[in-house]
């Protein structure tokens, strides 16, 4: 799978935005970027992360958001998925946006 080996720059990803709910960023194999997820929320939320297209996958990583807070991580180099990039657990009032290919 040929990928541009840098994405920086939030315009030169394929980008997606999951709001309070588990769901798919990318649906086949791919690389992450980056991502960024706010918290509306009155008290700290997390989100996993998986490689996986469906629940009840083995967690790639975990995020914590502080309350009323925001997070933004880039990965150099990119995250490697090889059957999908997916958010296994999202609460509510998180917004999720992610830079892949």
């Amino acid at each position: 799978m040929a990928v541009a080996p840098h994405c920086h720059d939030i315009a030169c990803c394929s980008k997606t935005y999951i709001n309070g709910a588990a769901g798919n960023i990318k649906g086949s194999e791919g690389v992450l970027y980056w991502i960024s997820a706010s918290n509306a929320n009155a008290a700290a939320q997390t989100f996993e992360l998986n490689d996986a297209t469906a629940d009840h996958a083995d967690d790639v990583m975990i995020f914590t958001v502080p309350l009323g807070g925001h997070i933004h991580c880039v990965f150099d180099p990119p995250i490697y998925f090889n059957t999908g990039i997916r958010i296994g657990v999202c609460h509510t009032n998180i917004d999720i946006l992610a830079g892949y290919a």
